[in-house]
């Protein structure tokens, strides 16, 4: 059942509040191996022609993309928020690819529990700054992951023309391996294009 329509506006938070977040979604998407989301924050406000409306409270919610998150919200419920918002976006993101919705809305919200289950259940949601990066720091370790002081790599997008110079580059030192293993003789004749 659902309540009144609840309104948001968007806030900015100082980069020591978004720390936990931003760290959560990068080993989150990690872990789903998925593009990592964008962030931003959001506070409850009255309601006004401005106002984001919601249909119910929610300290999280996956939108086109992005993530967004309560600002006032513990360290601890934001990286557990964060991360269930992540497996949705993955969720998203293979309905994409896939052209198909597997899910109905009970199953995706079961499966995104169950990912905060399987991976921050050891972590309190009243969980202090410092607890949340000790416990994601830890969760890093565990996945093989850099810590919250270097990024986390994720698949690199390159364009067209990258991928054919990268491939020209490869193609070349291959083509110079096999010459020198065979002991190939490189022909003297022009090339033609």
């Amino acid at each position: 059942m659902h309540s009144d329509p609840y309104s948001i506006r968007l806030v900015e938070v100082d980069s020591e509040k978004r720390k936990p977040a931003e760290y959560a979604v990068r080993l989150s998407s990690h872990i789903c191996g998925i593009k990592p989301p964008s962030l931003r924050f959001f506070e409850e406000c009255a309601p006004s022609r401005d106002a984001i409306w919601l249909e119910e409270p929610a300290f999280a919610y996956y939108q086109n993309g992005t993530i967004s998150v309560r600002s006032n919200l513990e360290p601890g419920q934001m990286v557990r928020s964060v991360a269930h918002e992540v497996k949705h976006a993955a969720q998203s993101q293979l309905a994409m690819r896939t052209l198909q919705w597997p899910y109905s809305d009970r199953s995706c919200e079961r499966d995104a529990e169950l990912f905060v289950l399987e991976h921050f259940d050891g972590l309190k949601r009243t969980a202090s700054e410092e607890q949340a990066r000790q416990y994601l720091n830890a969760l890093a370790a565990k996945w093989s992951l850099p810590t919250s002081e270097k990024p986390v790599t994720t698949r690199q997008e390159l364009t067209p023309a990258e991928c054919r110079k990268l491939g020209e580059q490869l193609l070349a030192r291959a083509t110079a391996r096999l010459i020198q293993r065979n002991g190939i003789k490189k022909p003297t004749a022009p090339e033609y294009r």
